[in-house]
């Protein structure tokens, strides 16, 4: 029992880890670009709306990759 919950716990904290250098991955490049800062500032977008979806197009384009590719298409 003891080594379930010690093998959940540590995935959980590896795929929070991975979660978090994701997010940083897609949003710090941007926010260092002068141009691309300013535009942000300029605009009605919230940087947490720019990163989800963002993300949520990585974790689609990753999930037809594995799934094309388990399948042999």
């Amino acid at each position: 029992m003891i080594h379930a919950v010690w093998e959940w716990m540590q995935f959980n904290f590896w795929f929070g880890l991975l979660c978090l250098v994701a997010g940083l991955i897609v949003v710090v490049p941007p926010m260092l670009s002068k141009s691309f800062r300013g535009r942000f500032l300029r605009s009605n977008w919230d940087l947490e709306v720019i990163g989800v979806v963002t993300l949520a197009i990585v974790l689609l384009m990753v999930g037809l990759y594995n799934h094309l590719g388990a399948s042999g298409v």
